[in-house]
């Protein structure tokens, strides 16, 4: 999926309904062989990570509340990408108030 306006690593786009915004990094990145796994819930990539393995896996289940999801993008190699959507009607902004 390409995604075209940037902001600093940061891109979005809004197409058929739903807001995809990625969200890269240009670390590591995360093993192929880890991809489905690193959504489940106390999925820890490293064994000396501070972390409890729970952000991935409570931003996943809000972008899916939110008629959405949260991928991985498997092509990216500069890093770790991340793909949040979310259904446009379901996001409400200051001005719907």
């Amino acid at each position: 999926m390409i995604i075209n306006n940037k902001d600093n690593n940061n891109h979005w786009k809004r197409k058929n309904g739903q807001i995809y915004i990625a969200i890269s990094d240009n670390g590591e990145g995360v093993p192929e062989n880890s991809h489905e796994k690193i959504f489940e819930v106390f999925h820890k990539e490293k064994d000396n990570s501070s972390g409890f393995g729970l952000g991935l896996h409570i931003s996943k289940k809000i972008c899916c509340h939110m008629g959405g999801d949260l991928v991985i993008d498997s092509e990216y190699k500069l890093g770790a990408r991340f793909i949040m959507s979310f259904a446009f009607d379901k996001i409400s902004t200051s001005r719907d108030s």
